[in-house]
């Protein structure tokens, strides 16, 4: 039989597996606990370290591309100036500001966001922002390198987190000791290494803001996704927020300078005058008479003699906040009349000759016959809402939206309008006010710091002057007066004259032009592009039309017999200039031109023709090293003459095809 065995476990077997069991399990909470802390506390660790992240790259993003950079405790000179803005850490959190409506700061993200970041994080209070900058300076190239090592930190119970992020301005401009006013300046700081603590609650990154299409231009200058002019709202305080604003979207290609209407002679020359023959082009500026002006449609050389800005005609647009009954309209422009603002409610049409813009009178002004029912114009107050802009941006009602094109276009880097002397001046003036914005040497009228030209001054090479262009306030004041900015790149040839001398006066000068458009009374470097206006318009606007020249780098050698009959070979080793004397020897003794040449060290003795048709034959050489459009000028291009000591055939042609180049937009685009 069998016996049931009903013995259990005891009760000290009991216990003490209870215990272990109890044991095993604290290991494992401890070690799940210890887990979702640990993942607590890298979930907190890895957001805050995002939280700063997020905010360096907020300043990176604001700052990188500025002009100027101060570090201070003070407002910069100019004080006045309502393009300052600034960065500071006041208690701990990032604030942003500037000096025009925004000066006591805002917060660039609220205080939450310095708050728990996650449900793991265990401390309540806000995590502390500090911020500190280093600056350094290194010169490339005889280039001015400033840099800033920025080192930041967010700290909070226990623990903080720190990075670093240097950045390199670029676009801030070597300047001397004495030229800076402001003692924050990075460039006077970078000489010291200086660190400024920047979460003192009274120290502020000042800096001069720009767009960033802005920047990328300085770069290249012919990216066509690229320009200084995309919209005038980023950096500019100024805007009257009506077509007055279009002055800031003026790219350097579209500059054309001070307008210079067909067979005006600019050519001051004592044997012969030179008229200009320009074409303009739909998006084209000019400035005339104390405004500045924006072609709206495409006009020929032969229009433009009675077409002019301000005519009847009304083929521009005048870029000014009040209205003019000579400027052609688009819809969405506004413009101000009798204290009150309007806006165009519908375009007017430019690119049909056979139903031209009508001019204005009393029926169509904007404020007929009433101000709130006019199908044309709308009222809209005594202020203007300036948070966009007073226009369409994209220019889709002018020449059936080809105009977008062209605004994007830019003068090539080798451009007289993109020399370093032009664009790194301290100060540029419109109308008599100052403008310090990225493409302010694009549509500057005067030049504060330079001087006027002083014909009893003896000039070096590399100095700038400015000339005031006669009348061209247009009896406004002298505030709207324009100036042409020259260079002295070259002493002027031996046979110039006094009157040669003169900025603008002759090709002889030794005076460069520092603007977008080709002028036949400027001296130019070899290398240099310019835009001419004397060629077909490009109407499709892709870029294959000539519209650009270049003066070429010309170097050879040519034989001829000197006074004394003994045969010589004249070597040019490279041209520099379009005024220099090795040229026109060069070219006088290649193409006959000169009779004869003698050479005694340094000086040289020409021997030019006799006189034909009251020119002499370096006359007609003068005009050889000119260019101009024989297809649209009036004067024969090829001169015969027979003077009765030689014979045959001067080609003035010749001259220029190997002194000049002609290119497309696409040309100089493609060049980078």
């Amino acid at each position: 039989m069998l016996e049931r065995n009903e013995k259990g476990f005891t009760l000290i077997e009991i216990i003490v597996s209870t215990a272990i069991g109890v044991v095993v399990l604290g290991v494992v909470l401890s070690m799940i606990l210890t887990a979702f802390d640990t993942f607590g506390t890298f979930s907190t660790t890895g957001l805050k370290k995002e939280s700063l992240d997020n905010l360096v790259e907020y300043v990176r993003d604001e700052v990188m591309n500025a002009t100027e950079v101060v570090m201070s405790d003070n407002t910069p000179n100019p004080t006045d100036s309502k393009d300052w803005h600034w960065l500071a850490v006041m208690n701990g959190q990032l604030y942003y500001g500037d000096n025009n409506k925004n000066t006591s700061g805002r917060l660039v993200v609220n205080s939450s966001y310095y708050k728990q970041k996650s449900s793991y994080d265990r401390y309540q209070q806000n995590s502390q922002m500090t911020w500190s900058g280093t600056c350094s300076q290194t010169k490339k190239n005889d280039n001015y390198v400033f840099i800033v090592n920025f080192s930041y930190k967010l700290s909070y119970k226990g623990t903080s987190y720190s990075k670093n992020d240097a950045i390199n301005f670029s676009n801030v401009k070597y300047a001397e000791d004495s030229d800076i006013k402001n003692s924050g300046d990075i460039r006077l700081l970078s000489k010291n290494n200086t660190t400024k603590k920047l979460d003192d609650n009274s120290m502020k990154l000042w800096y001069r803001k720009v767009s960033k299409s802005a920047s990328s231009n300085d770069n290249d200058n012919n990216d066509n996704n690229n320009s200084d002019n995309t919209d005038p709202n980023a950096s500019n305080p100024n805007l009257t927020h009506t077509v007055a604003d279009k002055i800031y979207l003026m790219s350097s290609y579209s500059n054309r300078g001070y307008f210079t209407g067909t067979c005006e002679s600019i050519q001051n020359d004592d044997m012969f005058t030179l008229p200009m023959y320009n074409d303009f082009r739909a998006g084209d500026y000019v400035y005339y008479e104390g405004y500045w002006w924006m072609a709206v449609k495409n006009l020929d050389y032969k229009e433009i003699t009675y077409k002019l800005p301000g005519t009847g005609a009304r083929c521009w647009q005048r870029l000014s906040e009040d209205f003019s009954d000579t400027s052609v309209y688009f819809k969405g422009d506004i413009i101000k009349y009798n204290g009150g603002y309007y806006q165009r409610q519908i375009s007017e049409v430019t690119n049909n000759d056979s139903n031209p813009p009508q001019p204005y009178n009393t029926d169509n002004y904007p404020d007929a016959p009433y101000k709130n029912s006019s199908s044309t114009w709308k009222y809209i107050g005594t202020t203007v809402d300036d948070t966009t802009p007073g226009f369409d941006l994209d220019y889709t009602e002018v020449e059936n939206g080809k105009l977008s094109t062209v605004m994007k276009y830019q003068a090539p880097n080798s451009s007289p309008i993109n020399d370093p002397a032009r664009t790194s001046l301290g100060k540029y003036a419109f109308q008599g006010e100052n403008i310090p914005y990225t493409n302010a040497y694009v549509y500057a009228t005067d030049f504060p710091t330079v001087e006027e030209y002083n014909n009893a001054k003896k000039y070096q090479i590399g100095d700038l002057v400015k000339v005031l262009v006669n009348k061209s306030d247009g009896g406004r004041g002298s505030q709207y007066n324009y100036y042409h900015l020259y260079k002295k790149i070259s002493e002027p040839e031996m046979n110039a004259n006094d009157n040669q001398k003169v900025p603008g006066s002759s090709f002889k000068s030794g005076w460069e032009l520092l603007e977008n458009e080709y002028s036949p009374s400027s001296s130019y470097e070899a290398g240099k592009e310019m835009r001419i206006g004397n060629n077909d318009l490009d109407t499709a606007v892709k870029g294959t039309a000539i519209d650009y020249i270049k003066l070429n780098a010309v170097s050879g050698s040519t034989k001829y017999t000197d006074t004394n009959g003994v045969k010589q070979v004249y070597n040019l080793n490279k041209l520099k200039t379009i005024c220099s004397d090795e040229a026109s020897i060069y070219f006088g003794l290649k193409y006959g031109y000169i009779k004869s040449a003698t050479k005694n060290g340094d000086n040289i003795t020409v021997n030019y023709y006799n006189d034909w048709s009251g020119k002499s034959s370096e006359s007609w050489l003068d005009r050889g090293m000119i260019y101009y459009n024989s297809r649209k000028g009036s004067d024969s291009d090829d001169v015969s003459y027979n003077d009765g000591q030689v014979q045959g055939t001067t080609q003035n042609s010749n001259v220029r095809k190997e002194l000049w180049t002609e290119l497309t937009y696409n040309d100089i685009a493609s060049q980078g």
